[in-house]
Formats: C-alpha cells, sequence, structure tokens
C-alpha cells in the first residue's frame, strides 16, 4: 500500500518523482523490496527528529549572498511553501517571479493575499511584504508547462534586484555549472545556495545534476543564476533531490511574454475581438473557460461579453486595456 502525505500548501507537482523530491528532503527514500514501495533512510540525510529542514540539499547557508531571493507565504497560510525572485521591472515596480503551482488553488490565475519575505531564516515575525499574484494563463498543471506565477508587491522592498536573462542564454550553460538558491519551504525556511551542473536544455526546460549541492523539496520558483551573477536563467520546477528539471525563462516559447507584460516590462497586451487569433486570444479563452482554440469565434465573443456585463464594462466582447485589467492582466 502507498500512502501520500501532502504537505501543507504545495500540491502535488510531478507525480512519483514530485514524492520522491519531497520524502528525500524529509531524510526518506523509496526502496524496492519485493514488488512494493517501502520507505527507507535516504544516504546522508539527516532525519528531520522535530528540526527544520533546510532549503538547498547540501551547498551552504545563503546569508546575505543573494538578498533578492525570498521566501513565499500563500494566501491564507503562515509559513512559507516555495522560493522566489526580485526582478528589475523597467517601470519601477517590484516584482517577484516563483512557479504557478504555488499559488494556483481550483482555477484561480491571480488574487491578493500572498506574503512575501526576503528574510534569510523564516521566522513568525520575519518582516512580509504584501502582493497581487497572476499566474501565467497558459499554465498547465499537468504538463507543468508555463509553471510560473508574478507576484507585484505594493511595497518595494529595500534589497537589492535579480534581472532577467537575455532571450536564448541559457541554452550556453549547458556542460557548465549554473547558481541554484532555495529556501526549503514549508518548513521554517533557510536560505541556502549551490552550484548544479547543466546537463541539457529543451526549448522550455534547463537539466540539472548536483554539483556542490542540488534544489529539494519546497525550493519551488528559487532561481537557477549565471555563475557569480545576479542574472535568472530558470526557476526550479520539479524532479527529486538528485536531479533538477527547470522552468527557462529566456524564451518565448515558455512564460517569457507573459512576464514582460505581466511586470510591466514591455507594452500592454494586444487588442484582441472577433476574428482574432493567436497566443492572446488563447489566454483570454483559458481565462474566461472557453474552449482554446486560439482563435476569437462566435463563442468566445460571447463569453467575453458576458464577463464584461459582470463587472460594469461595456459589453462590446472586445478585450481592450480596460477588460484586460479586469481579467488581472
Amino acid at each position: 500500500m502507498l500512502i501520500v502525505l501532502t504537505l501543507p500548501g504545495e500540491p502535488l507537482r510531478h507525480g512519483t518523482a514530485f514524492a520522491l523530491r519531497h520524502l528525500a528532503h524529509l531524510g526518506l527514500a523509496l526502496a524496492v523490496t519485493g514488488g512494493s514501495l517501502t520507505a527507507a533512510t535516504a544516504p546522508g540525510a539527516p532525519l528531520l527528529a522535530g528540526v527544520a529542514t533546510p532549503g538547498i540539499t547540501g551547498g551552504a547557508p545563503d546569508g546575505t549572498t543573494h538578498p533578492y531571493v525570498s521566501m513565499i507565504v500563500p494566501p491564507g497560510g503562515s509559513r512559507p511553501t516555495c522560493t522566489g525572485v526580485l526582478v528589475w521591472a523597467d517601470n519601477g515596480a517590484a516584482v517577484v517571479l516563483t512557479d504557478a503551482h504555488c499559488l494556483y488553488r481550483n482555477g484561480q490565475y491571480t488574487g491578493t493575499g500572498v506574503g512575501v519575505t526576503f528574510a534569510a531564516d523564516f521566522s513568525a515575525s520575519a518582516p512580509r511584504l504584501a502582493g497581487r499574484f497572476s499566474i501565467d494563463p497558459l499554465y498547465n498543471a499537468s504538463t507543468h508547462s508555463h509553471d510560473v506565477a508574478v507576484i507585484r508587491l505594493f511595497t518595494n522592498p529595500s534589497v537589492g534586484r535579480a534581472r532577467l536573462s537575455a532571450l536564448g542564454a541559457a541554452a550556453s550553460t549547458v556542460g557548465t555549472y549554473v547558481d541554484t538558491v532555495g529556501t526549503g519551504a514549508p518548513y521554517s525556511g533557510h536560505r541556502r545556495s549551490a552550484t548544479e551542473f547543466v546537463t541539457s536544455a529543451s526549448a522550455t526546460w534547463l537539466y540539472l545534476r548536483p554539483g556542490s549541492g542540488n534544489s529539494c523539496g519546497g525550493d519551488s520558483g528559487g532561481p537557477d543564476l549565471f555563475r557569480g551573477s545576479a542574472t535568472v536563467l530558470a526557476l526550479t520546477n520539479q524532479g527529486t533531490c538528485s536531479y533538477d528539471q527547470d522552468t527557462r525563462l529566456d524564451t518565448t516559447i515558455g512564460s517569457r511574454s507573459f512576464i514582460d507584460y505581466t511586470a510591466g516590462l514591455t507594452r500592454q497586451r494586444t487588442t484582441v475581438q472577433y476574428g482574432s487569433y493567436g497566443t492572446d486570444v488563447r489566454v483570454v479563452q483559458n481565462l474566461l473557460g472557453a474552449y482554446a482554440t486560439s482563435s476569437f469565434g462566435s463563442q468566445t465573443k460571447t463569453v467575453v461579453i458576458s464577463w464584461q456585463r459582470r463587472h460594469n464594462l461595456t459589453p462590446d466582447g472586445v478585450v481592450g486595456p480596460i477588460t484586460w485589467r479586469s481579467l488581472g492582466y
């Protein structure tokens, strides 16, 4: 019999792989014995024994090395469940990036009540900033594509910020090391950092194995950085405590366009209406529950008009700046 324990505020990300990752973070591993799964102590992993587990397996306490790496407390929560990273926005907004699965609940793509703390070690008294989150509306909880969320803080924190890499930059890191930072929530988080080796890259993922350490359970949303820099290439996403499959942030095939729009780094989203087609149409369809064809037809116009009427907007079926804002984007 296999019993799966879901940690508070952190849904299972990737079936068995994600369960393995969290069990290893707890000092446990799954061993196959006589065709069944049993728990065993992972080599070199300390048992909790009531002691908070740090972020990043291996590596070192981060202190003030990466002050822009934060802990994310979800709406209604009292403890962090994920990691985030504060990045520069051209419009001056305080923007934190994290994984969509850290905040996504029951089809809710936007909301408030999220808390962010930049303390190196979490405590109930650690300063916590409030913000509004927006999840990439193309996020797929089954495949973990577009697994990115943006938190726009209501107050600017007094810490430095990281920067997003140039488009396509992550591919150049294959065969080299990157710096990974995480906070090991939902335990009492401790910011730690390590190097990880980039084994390969696809159009949307970086694949890593441990160098001096490895991100593990609860480090979701923490950054992979160019060695010795504050340049963000990817966000820790899924895997186990012995490898990572992380979300690239340097490709428009992934969530970069969403980040640029939502963080105010580029222009507003395009106005779409009957006859339009493309990614922005698909975004509207996902947000409003219409069949996602990427083509703006009569069904999409109907659900847009219904949304506009419910929100006291001009019911013209055109998704322009005002309707985009009502959708949280």
